[in-house]
């Protein structure tokens, strides 16, 4: 009969065949073999002459070792050395002068291409910044319509994953549900409920989570931390869909099918499910198939809080590379943590991302917590890319910090006699390929160029992408790109610039073509037009009372043919610039215009409803996570400046400044007995700016 085997991640073909022979068989490979999944492209870096040819590699792997072939003859082969470099702060909220200096990440995950998503907390949205990462590209891709329950708001989400596909899927975690956002989404996309969205509570659909991740065929894993558990939910669920229990859920504890406030999650290739166990300072390893009944393996810590090397103090994240390695961010020791595969309670880690920069000996120790390069300020999400380079985001000072893997390897060659030219190339894990064919021709070959554009007509600010073409068989040429015949940006094979002016004149020069003995060789010429686009400011955020109305009177600049506010509800004509607003409760209002030239612009201002503050008249603290807490409800935010619990005696059992904290019915640790409690609030009343102090009853039920 058929006899099946896995192979490793890294089994290249002529691994694969030497391995088929041994065991005295056979196989068809159908189409491309993935194991190994590296690429290598060569192109000509400098002249296009016999005698100053450079050629270089381009990979999607780092290279360990080059071997160049003229033909079939092999020319020496180089090695790499490879190190971990210091951190290098890729994105940050909290610098001066930024496109984003007011949001407060937490969560982070890496898309298809090595994009990069964070999550605003502060402002409830999912940003979205392309590779490379730059700080004034970031979009907001879901979210960022105000704190609430709609299709396209979230209610202090906490965790973010992007599969392969680049759907984006958000932990909306006080509205306990798991929210879907299809590639390409914006502000204004609703996202579709894949799990939950029924409230807070213990039963197969609902959950309170704050991590999650989705595997290659689409099942949904779900880190349901105030229940202990983790809950996997299948391809194409919904709200109503139930998950089911796959570890933990036999409530808080340290035996090995208990879990104590998991956050972090990672399910390997084959279905093993890795839990960072916050509360027991370990890391769980579940097999494939587990369920609440079955027993985890420590594969990590599990030693009490501390800061050896076999101790964690506040695991939050948790991954596993390609090989078996395991990364934990450790929070409170502020350092991430790498075990070897088949690593027990026993092992002890090695400190890859620490304050002192480098790897290896030097990573002994922390700098403990601050805002420089060298240390983390409440380590977070996790993720290490297919290079090897480690990405962290820290939660208390706003940023993505990038470890990253250095190759020291020479990926240029000077062709020293003409020919076709290939590359064969390993990569750092093992895997071997050859590049494509490239002709260095004979002396006094004039090569041919040509440019072409993105588009010619745009609008203003609107980026365009030129690139280089050869008509010689050179498919990559690099050139200086030229602006009005000034030299614009490094050589390169494209161009892309967002700040062109009507007139503007665009070609290129084949670069290092002023070391050959034949003329310099330039491009065609494009010329642009660039259309005005219009400008929109929507207006002030304004608090009202509710049923008030307000007149919207937007700044727009521009020759504008259409007007469309979104969205229409509470507005008495969307289509008019300047309608009033009659909304029943808090709504972003966007504007959108289309100019005669058919730019376009936007902008939002928030209309925020605020009620008279309400509070329960009962709550029942029995730990079932249902009314535990006596607290100021979320959806009427205040600014307090105190919130006191009495007894009937007048004895003082409560008091904090925080609107988000409130009394679970304790003092000094000992649960107070049922009854009426009497408190009193001092807050501000946003619609008059005046100091209010509310005061009433409240029932402690047991």
């Amino acid at each position: 009969g058929p006899s099946y085997f896995q192979v490793p991640d890294c089994f290249n073909f002529i691994q694969l065949k030497k391995f088929l022979l041994i065991a005295g068989m056979t196989m068809t490979i159908p189409g491309a073999f993935a194991q190994c999944p590296i690429t290598a492209t060569l192109y000509n870096k400098g002249n296009r002459c016999f005698g100053a040819d450079t050629l270089a590699v381009n990979t999607i792997k780092d290279p360990s070792k080059i071997t160049w072939y003229n033909g079939s003859t092999p020319d020496p082969t180089v090695t790499a050395a490879i190190s971990l470099a210091d951190s290098l702060i890729i994105v940050t909220g909290s610098v001066t002068g930024s496109a984003y200096p007011n949001f407060e990440l937490f969560g982070m995950a890496m898309g298809p291409g090595g994009s990069l998503y964070v999550l605003d907390i502060l402002n409830n949205r999912v940003l979205r910044f392309p590779n490379p990462v730059g700080a004034s590209t970031g979009a907001t891709v879901a979210g960022g319509n105000g704190k609430g329950s709609s299709a396209n708001q979230f209610n202090t989400p906490y965790g973010i994953f992007v599969d392969a596909g680049g759907n984006l899927y958000v932990t909306d975690s006080y509205n306990y549900r798991i929210q879907k956002f299809p590639p390409g989404s914006t502000d204004t996309t609703d996202g579709i409920t894949v799990a939950g969205g029924n409230g807070f509570g213990s039963e197969a659909n609902q959950f309170f989570a704050i991590a999650l991740t989705v595997d290659a065929l689409g099942t949904l894993y779900v880190v349901d931390t105030y229940n202990g558990r983790i809950l996997k939910f299948p391809p194409g669920s919904t709200g109503a869909t139930n998950g089911v229990t796959v570890a933990g859920g036999n409530g808080k504890g340290p035996n090995a099918n208990q879990l104590v406030n998991p956050s972090g999650i990672y399910v390997d290739g084959n279905g093993n499910i890795y839990a960072a166990d916050r509360g027991n300072n370990r890391i769980q390893k579940f097999p494939p198939g587990s369920t609440g009944a079955t027993d985890g393996i420590t594969v990590a810590g599990g030693n009490g809080p501390g800061a050896g090397a076999n101790q964690f103090n506040n695991p939050y994240d948790v991954f596993v590379d390609s090989k078996g390695n395991i990364y934990v961010s450790d929070v409170n020791n502020d350092r991430v943590q790498e075990f070897p595969p088949g690593s027990t309670g026993a092992t002890g880690g090695i400190t890859v991302a620490v304050w002192n920069g480098g790897s290896g000996s030097n990573n002994n120790g922390s700098n403990g917590i601050g805002t420089t390069a060298n240390q983390f300020a409440g380590a977070a999400s996790l993720y290490v890319d297919t290079f090897g380079d480690i990405f962290l985001s820290e939660n208390y000072e706003n940023r993505v910090e990038e470890w990253k893997k250095q190759v020291l390897i020479d990926t240029t060659y000077v062709a020293a006699t003409p020919g076709i030219y290939t590359a064969l190339v390993t990569g750092s894990d093992g895997c071997i390929t050859t590049s494509n064919p490239i002709t260095v021709p004979p002396p006094a070959i004039k090569p041919a160029l040509s440019i072409g554009a993105s588009a010619t007509t745009v609008c203003t600010g609107t980026p365009v992408l030129f690139t280089a073409y050869s008509t010689d068989g050179n498919s990559a040429p690099v050139c200086q790109w030229q602006v009005n015949g000034i030299s614009s940006g490094p050589d390169n094979t494209i161009f892309t610039d967002d700040s062109l002016a009507s007139g503007d004149a665009i070609s290129c020069v084949l670069a290092g073509t002023q070391a050959c003995p034949i003329p310099l060789v330039s491009s065609n010429t494009l010329t642009m037009t660039v259309n005005p686009s219009p400008a929109v400011m929507a207006g002030d955020d304004t608090i009202l009372a509710p049923g008030k109305s307000l007149h919207l009177n937007p700044s727009v600049t521009g020759a504008i043919a259409s007007y469309q506010w979104t969205p229409a509800t509470g507005l008495d004509n969307p289509t008019l610039p300047d309608p009033v607003a009659s909304p029943l409760t808090t709504t972003t209002y966007q504007l959108n215009v289309v100019a005669d030239n058919g730019c376009t612009a936007s902008g939002k201002l928030t209309l925020l409803v605020y009620y008279t503050l309400q509070m329960p008249n009962a709550f029942t603290p029995n730990g079932d996570g249902k009314n535990d807490v006596f607290r100021i409800p979320p959806s009427t935010p205040q600014k307090i400046k105190r919130f006191c619990v009495f007894d009937r005696t007048g004895n003082r059992l409560f008091l904090t400044t925080e609107s988000g904290k409130g009394w679970d019915g304790t003092f000094n640790s000992k649960p107070q007995q049922a009854g009426a409690y009497i408190w009193v609030i001092e807050y501000e009343d946003p619609l008059s700016n005046r100091a209010i102090m509310a005061r009433g009853t409240v029932v402690l039920v047991r």
